[in-house]
């Protein structure tokens, strides 16, 4: 809750819009229920959505900025149907918590003047901001009465699911193997490709004469597994972005260790450390990866209902003219 506030003192609409006048903010986006939403309620929660949805180079497009309108919209009339549902439910902002809250947020100023100067100019008066205020704690308070209280997920639930959707809980072949790699750069000349040819295959003797292909790789291979004496880890059938390589894995027996062979990488010599046959994975593994999933299932499930059901009985009006304000049908 206080970070939804001081957004509405720190960073007020993040697209750059302001007031070209000192009423602009107390324009009416939307009337819910005969309670009239303004233009300044609505910023507030745009500038909340904005910094999920700014793309990699910081920018917001003309139609992400429309989208983003939309959202805002629809939240904005949300929060306001779920505080009008908790006041009409006996919930209420008492005065001492109303005043704890604000002075939290005028805390961040250097005197309250300041503060409440800062309100004005994101558009709000003090009984706007004070309903703010208390809309959002309200609405909070009635998420967590109306959807998270409901949620029951039991352990014959999670036991149900899993045996309705085993094939989602198991696993796929597995490898585990090691390589010496010799890297060919791509422009490397007929004679030079010879070159790294015959030290592969130097390699290869040595490893046919008794050497360690783990201390091998550690020597000579131009992988990053070096490191760790060629090993690559397990992986399943066809991860290996190497068509070859991914079917030589598959033929191998465990121990077996492959010839000199050739990729668009160079040359490379393969051991199979280890195969793990494809498997189901047991309750016992998946069921706390389960438990969550239905729980934010349930809770869906619960807010769609809610809200489907506040919204049925609502009466939403647009002022506007402009088709792209609003967040859902009157």
């Amino acid at each position: 809750m206080r970070l939804i506030t001081v957004l509405l003192i720190a960073c007020f609409y993040c697209l750059s819009v302001t007031f070209s006048s000192a009423n602009e903010g107390t324009e009416v986006v939307v009337t819910v229920n005969g309670v009239d939403l303004t233009k300044a309620e609505l910023n507030q929660e745009i500038s909340k959505i904005i910094p999920m949805e700014r793309s990699f180079h910081g920018g917001v497009s003309e139609e992400k900025q429309l989208e983003i309108k939309k959202k805002g919209m629809e939240v904005l009339i949300e929060t306001e149907l779920q505080y009008q549902d908790g006041v009409a439910k006996g919930q209420k902002l008492d005065k001492k918590e109303l005043e704890r809250e604000i002075d939290l947020l005028a805390a961040k100023f250097p005197v309250k003047e300041a503060f409440w100067e800062a309100v004005q100019n994101a558009g709000f008066s003090e009984p706007a901001m004070e309903r703010f205020v208390s809309r959002n704690i309200i609405a909070k308070r009635m998420k967590e009465l109306e959807v998270n209280k409901k949620v029951k997920v039991t352990d014959e639930m999670v036991a149900s699911y899993y045996e309705e959707n085993k094939g989602k809980y198991s696993k796929p072949e597995e490898f585990r193997a090691s390589i010496i790699l010799i890297k060919v750069p791509p422009s490397s000349l007929p004679e030079q490709r010879e070159e790294f040819k015959k030290k592969s295959d130097d390699i290869y003797m040595q490893f046919k004469n008794g050497a360690s292909f783990e201390e091998l790789a550690t020597k000579y291979s131009d992988d990053l597994s070096r490191i760790k004496g060629g090993d690559l880890g397990y992986f399943h059938a066809g991860q290996a972005d190497d068509q070859d390589f991914d079917a030589q894995i598959r033929n191998m027996k465990v121990g077996e260790i492959s010839g000199i062979l050739k990729s668009l990488k160079g040359y490379y010599m393969v051991k199979l450390t280890d195969k793990k046959p494809a498997r189901q994975l047991p309750f016992e593994d998946v069921k706390d990866k389960i438990r969550p999933m239905l729980v934010n299932s349930e809770k869906a499930r619960f807010l769609t209902e809610w809200m489907g059901n506040l919204k049925k009985k609502a009466k939403i009006v647009y002022p506007l003219v402009n088709k792209t304000d609003k967040g859902s049908n009157s």
